[in-house]
């Protein structure tokens, strides 16, 4: 999901899923550069090996595009509410920015 260039916000919805668990990538900082590259090299070599099966659901591979942070918001929801694995803090930032969007900044409350 991000800001669109040519308008709104886009969201893609996967069309498949990876089966099994992706081995964990640490932030990069936290250890140390080589257990970091290990890790990494890990995860691709499960990545590139992994069986991808369909989600199975309505909107397996689409993309939407909705006019402002309130539309995307009501769209995850909606999706989640059909099946689809939505992060609730993906949701919440969403209604944090429309709500921000929507307060009027100081010198606009005092014209």
């Amino acid at each position: 999901m991000y800001g669109d260039c040519n308008g709104g916000i886009t969201c893609h919805i996967a069309g498949n899923r990876i089966v099994g668990e992706v081995p964990a990538v640490p932030p990069i900082g936290r250890v140390s550069d080589e257990e970091w590259t290990k890790a990494m090299q890990r995860s691709r070599e499960f990545l590139d090996k992994a069986e991808h099966v369909d989600i199975g659901l309505a909107h397996d591979g689409e993309t939407f595009n909705e006019p402002d942070e309130a539309a995307m918001a009501e769209r995850l929801l909606q999706l989640r509410a059909i099946g689809y694995n939505v992060p609730q803090h993906a949701i919440d930032a969403l209604l944090e920015e429309a709500a921000e969007a929507n307060t009027p900044t100081s010198s606009e409350s005092h014209k």
